[in-house]
C-alpha cells in the first residue's frame, strides 16, 4: 500500500483556519485514520524544548508525529531521508530545495551533471549525516526526526524535505520533485510512504519568538455512553495496555476506559494560552481515531480573555463496524494535536477498549 502526504507546517495552521470559517464538520471521515499518517511535526529548540522557534546560533530538531491504524504498529518499522537547505523566498505548491537540485545537476560544482562525490544511500548508511555542496542530507531509521543547526548569521528559514517510508529503504530519486523515493523491502501490501517538508523560522526579533503550546494542561474527559457522568480521560502506560491477542475487555476499567459501542461524548477543556512574551493567540486541536466517525476534526479555543469551553465532540459506530464488535472487543486509539498560529505543536494519545456483547 502507498500513500503520499505533504504537508507545510509553516502553513497549515493558516490553512486549517480557512476550513473553519466555511465549515464546523470537517469531513468526518478525514478524522479516521486508515493508513500510516503524518499528524504534524514538533520543533524544539535543543536546550530549551520548550521554544518552538530558535534563534540564530541555535539547533532545532524536528520529530514528526507518526498514527497508524492498528495500535500495535510502532515507529520501529520507519526509514526516512530528509534533506536540508535554504528554504526558497517564493513557491507554489510544495516547496523543493533548489540548492538540492542545482548540486544534482553540477551547475554549482561546474562538474557536469550529478554530484561531484554521489551520497551514500540510507540502506548503506541508516542513521547517518552527509554534507554534499552544502547541503546536509539525513537518513533516519525509527522516529522520524532531524537536528537542523540555524547559522549565527542566519536569515533566511531553513527548509527540510523528505520522506518516510514503512517497511521500505528511502533512496535517493533524481526524477522525484522532492529528490527521494521509497524502495520497498519486499512486495508485502504493508509498505508505505509519506512525503513531508516543513519550514524551521529564525527568531532574530523577540517578537517573533513562540513556545509550543502543551497539550498536557487540556482536561480530556470520555463519557463513554449517551448517560452517565463524564471521566477524567489519563493516558494508559504503556506497560499495563493488554496484549492485543487476549481480550482487552479483561483490562482494568480504572487504566483502560470501556464502551459498549454506541455513542460516545469527548469534551476538551483547554485553558487560555498565552504565549511567550504574553502574546495571546488561538488554540487549534485536532482529533482522530483509529475506529468510528468523529463529529468533527477541529476543536477551536479563540485567543479572548476568557476561557473558552469546547464543544462537545461526539464519536460513534456504524451499524457494520457495532456488528463487527461482537464477541470480538476492540482496542481504539484516539490521537489529540494541538497547533497554535506560529508553528507550536504537541501531540497525545488516548485508548479505549469497545466491548458489544
Amino acid at each position: 500500500m502507498r500513500t503520499s502526504l505533504k504537508t507545510s507546517f509553516s502553513l497549515l495552521v493558516l490553512s486549517l483556519l480557512s476550513i473553519f470559517t466555511g465549515c464546523e464538520d470537517d469531513l468526518p471521515k478525514v478524522t479516521l485514520i486508515t493508513h500510516m499518517r503524518a499528524l504534524g511535526a514538533r520543533q524544539e529548540v535543543i536546550g530549551d524544548e520548550a521554544r518552538a522557534i530558535p534563534k540564530p546560533g541555535e539547533r532545532v530538531r524536528m520529530t514528526w508525529a507518526m498514527a497508524y491504524p492498528d495500535v500495535e504498529t510502532t515507529d520501529d518499522e520507519l526509514a526516512s531521508f530528509f534533506i536540508e537547505c535554504t528554504a526558497p523566498i517564493r513557491y507554489t505548491g510544495t516547496p523543493v530545495c533548489q540548492e538540492f537540485i542545482d548540486a544534482a545537476q553540477g551547475r554549482t560544482t561546474g562538474l557536469g551533471f550529478g554530484f561531484s562525490q554521489p551520497p551514500e544511500g540510507c540502506d548503506v548508511k541508516p542513521d547517518s549525516t552527509q554534507t554534499i555542496a552544502g547541503i546536509r542530507l539525513v537518513c533516519v531509521t525509527g522516529t522520524p526526526k532531524i537536528d537542523v543547526p540555524v547559522a549565527k548569521a542566519a536569515k533566511s528559514p531553513r527548509l527540510v524535505q523528505g520522506i518516510i517510508c514503512r517497511n521500505g529503504i528511502p533512496q535517493l530519486d533524481l526524477e522525484s520533485p522532492t529528490g527521494a523515493s521509497c524502495k520497498p523491502k519486499s512486495s508485502r501490501d504493508d509498505f508505505e510512504e509519506i512525503t513531508v517538508y516543513g519550514t524551521v523560522n529564525i527568531a532574530t526579533k523577540a517578537d517573533e519568538e513562540n513556545e509550543n503550546p502543551a497539550i498536557a494542561k487540556a482536561k480530556l474527559r470520555l463519557r463513554a455512553t449517551e448517560f452517565g457522568d463524564p471521566i477524567d480521560w489519563n493516558p494508559t502506560p504503556a506497560e499495563a495496555l493488554p496484549d492485543l491477542e487476549e481480550d482487552c475487555s479483561t483490562a482494568s476499567s480504572e487504566i483502560l476506559p470501556k464502551s459498549p459501542g454506541f455513542t460516545g461524548v469527548i469534551l476538551i477543556d483547554y485553558p487560555k494560552q498565552t504565549a511567550s512574551r504574553e502574546r495571546d493567540e488561538d488554540i487549534v486541536f485536532s482529533t482522530y481515531a483509529t475506529f468510528g466517525e468523529l463529529s468533527r476534526r477541529f476543536t477551536v479555543f479563540e485567543s479572548t480573555g476568557v476561557e473558552v469551553d469546547a464543544p462537545k465532540l461526539t464519536w460513534k459506530l456504524s451499524e457494520e463496524e457495532r456488528t463487527e464488535l461482537v464477541g470480538n472487543p476492540r482496542l481504539v486509539r484516539f490521537y489529540f494535536t494541538v497547533v497554535d498560529g506560529r508553528g507550536g505543536f504537541d501531540i497525545t494519545t488516548r485508548e479505549l477498549c469497545v466491548d458489544r456483547l
